[in-house]
């Protein structure tokens, strides 16, 4: 599409296809469980390929974090690269050494939700793209956060 103003009512259509789309998918998530049987599986130690992988802990600040980034709907369609994780997680670093250690720690993230079920692997583009038990799990983690961090501090306010 040409970015002239000519082509500016079209642009406004396919922007509001793309906002409905995305907007259709978050209230698509209806979700009839409860919170322990959403996330009862990310939060327990598995064994996948002989490998042990450690649980998940949405409500630790590394995870929630994590669920932050995936709960954008900018990776929703062609889901996300190792770069975009590590930038997310830990802002852009202009060492090269440090660059190299967040990439590796992002790669780690990426295995740890893989072994989870979480996130597949899209290898002709080297993406990952969400799974659909994430699309559930995501929505549950952030609102359950906001509920206990309001908890939290009322109880320090009334205390």
């Amino acid at each position: 599409m040409r970015k002239g103003v000519s082509d500016l009512h079209r642009r406004s259509k396919v922007s509001h296809a793309a906002n409905e789309r995305y907007l259709d998918h978050l209230a698509a998530a209806s979700i009839a469980d409860t919170l322990h049987e959403t996330a009862s599986e990310i939060c327990k130690r598995i064994r996948k390929d002989g490998k042990r992988h450690r649980a998940l802990n949405p409500w630790n600040p590394d995870d929630y974090q994590t669920f932050q980034f995936l709960a954008q709907g900018e990776h929703q369609l062609n889901g996300f690269i190792n770069k975009q994780l590590r930038e997310a997680l830990y802002g852009n670093s202009k060492d090269a050494a440090e660059r190299k250690k967040q990439s590796e720690q992002a790669t780690r993230r990426i295995r740890l939700l893989q072994a989870h079920g979480l996130l597949r692997s899209l290898w002709i583009w080297q993406h990952e793209k969400l799974a659909r038990k994430t699309r559930d799990l995501r929505i549950v983690v952030l609102k359950t956060r906001k509920f206990f961090c309001r908890i939290s501090v009322c109880s320090v306010v009334t205390v």
